[in-house]
């Protein structure tokens, strides 16, 4: 859906659009977009720290020379961009993710300088097509691969075990979004109500929260199958709409052996 709200603006609207990307260093930043090429980039799940740098000013420029500008990101960095902008925009659109919070960019980097790879890595991904991957590659070649039960660092992100301690306690996990539109897996869907349809690739959950989200989402909706659902249903499989992540047990004992031992030992033992 993310994918369908950027090449919208982007092929209808005189306009900027700004998501996440890995640099070569695995550093996940936020960038702009003019071109349906560029948007690519913005594709997959990202599980670590994104930076916002001067994002928010050029947003604010863009919006200032009259472009429509989307903004894709997690609910704290659009309530970010709401308070720095200090005003209401008519072509400014944003999306806020469904999240679970997230780890230090320092984790990923010593995690993957602890597996000892012959090269370098210069991209990485977490999700495949179907699966929970954790894959890191050198151009298009596969230098690491596993998936979430077997890697240690994806078990900890999805355990909740090291998030930023202020995502434990993160005001915007709840049903009450920031966004106009909210974005996330449509986790439990047909458990309960039938889902007459194929799940296989999976499905998005899409929250239309604004007035201005609804005008977009009707401008997009003949180009998607979507199908209505009850919001209790979304809650019901999203346990971010409804409190935060709950700091894992091991939390403390996690941060005492890292400071002693690092973080693979760390990891090892807090997930035994």
């Amino acid at each position: 859906m993310a994918s369908i709200f950027y090449a919208h603006f982007l092929k209808n609207k005189t306009s900027a659009v700004y998501g996440c990307s890995y640099d070569n260093n695995l550093q996940l930043n936020f960038s702009r977009a003019t071109d349906l090429k560029e948007i690519r980039k913005f594709k997959t799940s990202k599980y670590s720290i994104s930076y916002i740098g001067n994002t928010y000013k050029n947003i604010r420029q863009d919006l200032i020379n009259g472009l429509y500008v989307l903004f894709i990101g997690t609910p704290c960095q659009v309530s970010g961009l709401n308070n720095f902008l200090n005003k209401e925009y008519p072509n400014l659109l944003t999306i806020d993710l469904i999240c679970h919070g997230v780890p230090s960019q320092i984790y990923l980097d010593e995690y993957i300088k602890s597996l000892n790879l012959n090269t370098q890595p210069n991209s990485l991904t977490f999700r495949g097509k179907k699966d929970f991957f954790f894959t890191l590659y050198k151009d298009n070649t596969i230098l690491y691969s596993k998936n979430s039960d077997e890697d240690i660092f994806y078990k900890a992100f999805l355990d909740g075990l090291f998030y930023r301690e202020n995502c434990y306690s993160c005001e915007f996990a709840t049903s009450k979004r920031v966004g106009d539109l909210s974005l996330g897996d449509f986790w439990g869907l047909g458990d309960e109500i039938p889902f007459n349809y194929d799940k296989q690739d999976g499905v998005s959950v899409l929250l239309v929260n604004t007035e201005k989200g609804k005008i977009v989402f009707n401008e997009v909706k003949d180009i998607i199958f979507f199908e209505k659902r009850t919001l209790e249903e979304a809650i019901k499989g999203n346990e971010q709409l409804k409190h935060p992540t709950r700091k894992h047990k091991n939390y403390d004992l996690f941060l005492k052996l890292y400071s002693e031992f690092g973080l693979k030992k760390a990891l090892e033992e807090t997930l035994k």
